[in-house]
């Protein structure tokens, strides 16, 4: 193969590189270990339509996109209860580190997820 086989968006034709027999980087998927993770894996995972999905795997390297950046925040707000961001997601990209995020929350007597502690990453 010569070139990368390219998608009409530019990005890199993961299952055209399968199809030739090179292993994309989604080859590597490391598992959700936690209920935050795995709840999240599974947003994920419909939102891009996608069965494995690591949780090191950034969203918009997975294929995500503005559409689906607005459906992914609406999923995680409505099935954890909090105020996630379009700004956030940019902080918070995977699901291991959103969970890290997450997790400290729930963890706390009161788990509201207050706007100003996920946009600290701005100061």
């Amino acid at each position: 193969m010569n070139k990368l086989p390219l998608q009409a968006s530019g990005k890199v034709n993961k299952t055209a590189l399968n199809l030739a027999g090179i292993e994309s980087d989604d080859s590597l998927v490391v598992e959700p270990g936690t209920a935050t993770e795995k709840a999240l894996c599974e947003i994920f995972g419909t939102v891009l339509r996608r069965r494995h999905l690591s949780i090191h795997q950034n969203f918009f390297d997975a294929g995500g996109h503005s559409l689906t950046a607005l459906e992914l925040i609406y999923r995680i707000n409505e099935a954890f209860g909090v105020e996630f961001r379009l700004s956030d997601l940019f902080a918070f990209p995977s699901v291991f580190r959103l969970s890290q995020k997450l997790e400290p929350k729930f963890e706390a007597p009161n788990p509201l997820f207050e706007r100003s502690d996920l946009q600290d990453h701005k100061r």
